[in-house]
């Protein structure tokens, strides 16, 4: 079967793509499925949540709008809780991990791209509950003018026991496309 992922973008922004839009995870709008009124989450709550998305997760993951391809994605909780660890591809070649932690009253995460940069992200307070959001923050062997990298992330960890995402790809220094992901708890 042939990945979008691979069709028509170099393998390194391709991977990319799909890391990050399963990262970071990272970084995600959450819509509750109940009509209630809750307020946003701040980083500490967003963190639990995250913490709530351990174990094995399957459903599909590709450009926005378009089908998307098969993807698993799991989470680990690690370090004595101080950690939730993503992993897109896990055991495959280009397999990502993005780790997110609390830095004092912030929530960061770092995303290891099998493209061989390290994007960094920061919580940004989202305006819906349970709005999952982190923007891009830095990164390290990365050169912004040339890398392909997901610049940000939105995870909706809705109460349907469904996570979707939507991630910013970059590419030669400006907006290049969005991925979407769909997961469902295995």
């Amino acid at each position: 079967m042939k990945s979008t992922f691979r069709s028509h973008r170099s393998p390194r922004s391709r991977l990319l793509a799909v890391a990050s839009a399963a990262v970071a995870g990272g970084l995600v709008l959450l819509t509750g499925a109940t009509g209630a009124r809750a307020e946003a989450l701040d980083a500490a709550k967003a963190f639990e949540r995250l913490k709530g998305l351990q174990g094995r997760w399957e459903g599909t993951g590709g450009e926005a709008g378009k089908p998307g391809d098969p993807l698993v994605v799991e989470y680990a909780v690690t370090a004595g809780g101080h950690a939730v660890m993503e992993k897109v591809f896990a055991g495959q070649p280009h397999e990502m991990v993005t780790v997110f932690t609390l830095d004092g009253d912030d929530l960061i995460a770092t995303h290891y791209c099998s493209g061989g940069n390290q994007p960094h992200y920061k919580f940004k307070p989202g305006t819906k509950p349970n709005e999952v959001a982190m923007d891009f923050d830095g990164g390290t062997s990365l050169d912004l003018s040339k890398d392909a990298f997901i610049h940000d992330v939105r995870y909706d960890l809705g109460t349907d026991g469904k996570v979707r995402a939507e991630l910013t790809n970059y590419a030669m220094g400006k907006a290049a496309g969005k991925v979407e992901f769909q997961l469902e708890r295995k």
